[in-house]
């Protein structure tokens, strides 16, 4: 499963704020939010469907009846299971990212670590909309089973894989099954909390991570010293469905009862149309050909920067140039397929045609793929450089989403009181991010990195995307008005997603080739065949002790890699500044408003 980014504890704050403001204008239609759908479909001229309409749609009426039959101790129940997921979940999580570089590294290719998550990144990306209509066409509980046997698939792929090509296959399944349970999941929270209490609930959803990180790393440890990485898998694969079931048998168990009282009316299957036609209907629905084509664009562009460094040729190579080309191509294909050939479209691109929304997109945008390359390989650099264990580095990497969450919640609040987004992101967002790259870029060097610069650095930075991530979701909001939050959540899925996956390849990039370089530069005594052995597994670079001119040789080749991870950061961050420039400056809390 590749590592992402959480944005859910930001998230947890973001519907209150947006529904304070019913009065406020629309800048997209000129007129007052509730007449700015009209206004937007009117502005397009277009009759074709968007897939994350504007409306509220008659399976989500159906979901909200449903939750009316739920009693006090049942709901009770049911978040106590929930919470129980989303801990289950949270710790398989942690323990991939902790193993993914030894996993690699089994198969002596410890530099396609970030690489292998590129794919599923991608996937997971554009699995929003599918979820969606999922859940519309067969139901909430019976989504959640469909992703269940998605992740198992993909564990039982992850048990049994002997190569890097079904590493990432696992990944993919697991990527999008982890991305379809969350949704669900999200869902029944919205389901089932009334708006005034939603915040707390959605916040409460992710509290596991403040004690799933205590468990990620002793767990990854005793799989690397005790039953191997592939038990692990095995064992999961049975902890997680007995997790899951009992929600989705509570959850099913209400549907029924809704049922029998006659609040819900069950589905019927048309008799008239065909299985094939329902097969069509469902697939144009998704636009699955859009997102397949957006899909292999995507990942065919950034595998290119991945693998040209295991060409001869480099850039130069056919391989290299075919990928940049079909990738760029597809690209460039999708948006025109969506806007003259698909009969249903993923977006309606017209309400994000607004200076706000853009500006917000680019700065989410940039900042991910910044904070992705100031963390990149960080995993591996914990270890070799700063000399930390890997349950250690397992409670450093994981503290990232326990900061996220507690910030999230206290600017929150600060945006709530003052109703200041563009102040508040410059002076408690940005800062945070360059101080801490800066920091880094000083101190990256074996003579000079420390446990405490370290901790300091993932504090910092972990503060700036928290508060980055939450400001730039509640301004899109704002710009666009509550009937288009689905629009708004979908985008901030995909950037959330894809982000990392542009800031791996880039990582990658600059990983493979520029770290076999430096150790060449830095241990001249070696052979090339030692220096292959070094570059190509973490276990052969931890084996030599930390006092070592060797082991010294090998951090100051990660200090020049990460050299350019920090500067690719530090540029893109600019970029995002440039992104809130072309911010209005909108206010979430209207004047006079309580």
């Amino acid at each position: 499963m590749a590592p992402a980014l959480s944005i859910q504890p930001a998230l947890a704050v973001l519907t209150p704020a947006t529904r304070d403001d019913p009065e406020r204008d629309s800048p997209i239609s000129g007129k007052r939010s509730d007449s700015s759908h009209d206004s937007v479909a009117e502005e397009t001229g277009h009759s074709r469907q968007s897939v994350l309409g504007d409306g509220q749609d008659n399976s989500d009426t159906a979901a909200q009846v449903t939750a009316s039959v739920w009693d006090r101790k049942q709901l009770i129940a049911a978040y106590i299971l929930l919470w129980l997921v989303t801990a289950v979940s949270s710790v398989f999580e942690n323990v991939m990212v902790a193993l993914s570089p030894y996993i690699t590294s089994s198969f002596k290719l410890h530099s396609y670590a970030p690489a292998t998550g590129i794919v599923a990144s991608v996937v997971a990306a554009l699995s929003p909309v599918p979820t969606m209509i999922l859940l519309k066409r067969v139901g909430r509980a019976q989504g959640m089973l469909i992703t269940l046997v998605i992740i198992l698939t993909g564990l039982s792929i992850f048990a049994a894989c002997t190569g890097v090509a079904m590493y990432c296959t696992a990944q993919v399944f697991m990527a999008v099954g982890s991305a379809g349970m969350t949704y669900c999941l999200g869902v029944f929270v919205a389901d089932t909390t009334s708006l005034r209490d939603r915040a707390f609930m959605m916040a409460f959803s992710t509290s596991p991570d403040i004690i799933t990180m205590w468990l990620a790393g002793p767990t990854a440890s005793h799989l690397l010293t005790g039953i191997g990485w592939r038990w692990g898998a095995g064992m999961y694969a049975i902890i997680y469905p007995a997790a899951v079931l009992p929600f989705v048998w509570l959850v099913l168990w209400n549907q029924h009862k809704a049922v029998k009282l006659g609040v819900l009316q069950p589905k019927e299957a048309s008799k008239t149309e065909s299985f094939l036609c329902r097969c069509k209907r469902v697939i144009l629905d998704i636009d699955l050909a859009g997102l397949v084509i957006l899909g292999a664009g995507l990942s065919l562009f950034l595998l290119a920067f991945t693998l040209y460094s295991f060409q001869t040729q480099g850039f130069a190579s056919p391989l290299i140039i075919s990928l940049v080309v079909v990738g760029l191509s597809l690209i460039v294909a999708y948006p025109l397929y969506e806007w003259y050939v698909a009969p249903t479209t993923s977006i309606a691109y017209r309400t994000v045609c607004d200076r706000t929304v853009l500006g917000a997109l680019l700065t989410l945008l940039a900042s991910i793929v910044a904070f992705t390359n100031i963390i990149g390989y960080s995993t591996s650099y914990l270890q070799v450089v700063t000399g930390l264990d890997v349950t250690q580095t397992s409670f450093l990497i994981s503290s990232i989403k326990v900061i996220v969450c507690f910030y999230g919640l206290i600017i929150g609040g600060l945006i709530h009181w003052t109703g200041r987004l563009r102040q508040t992101i410059f002076v408690l967002g940005v800062p945070p991010m360059f101080i801490g790259a800066a920091l880094f870029l000083a101190f990256r060097q074996p003579d000079y990195n420390s446990t405490g610069i370290m901790c300091a650095v993932v504090i910092l930075i972990s503060l700036s995307i928290g508060c980055i991530t939450l400001c730039s979701s509640l301004v899109m909001m704002a710009a666009l008005g509550q009937e288009h939050v689905t629009t708004v959540l979908a985008l901030m899925g995909f950037l959330t997603n894809i982000g990392p996956a542009i800031g791996d390849a880039i990582n990658t990039a600059i990983w493979t080739g520029s770290f076999k370089q430096a150790l060449h530069r830095h241990l001249q005594t070696l052979t090339d065949s030692q220096i292959q052995d070094i570059y190509s597994s973490l276990d052969v670079q931890l084996s030599f002790p930390e006092e070592s001119g060797i082991r010294h040789g090998i951090a100051m080749a990660y200090a020049d890699a990460k050299l350019y991870m920090l500067v690719t950061g530090l540029c893109l961050m600019w970029i995002a500044v440039v992104g809130i420039l072309g911010w209005r400056d909108l206010r979430v809390k209207a004047p006079g408003q309580q």
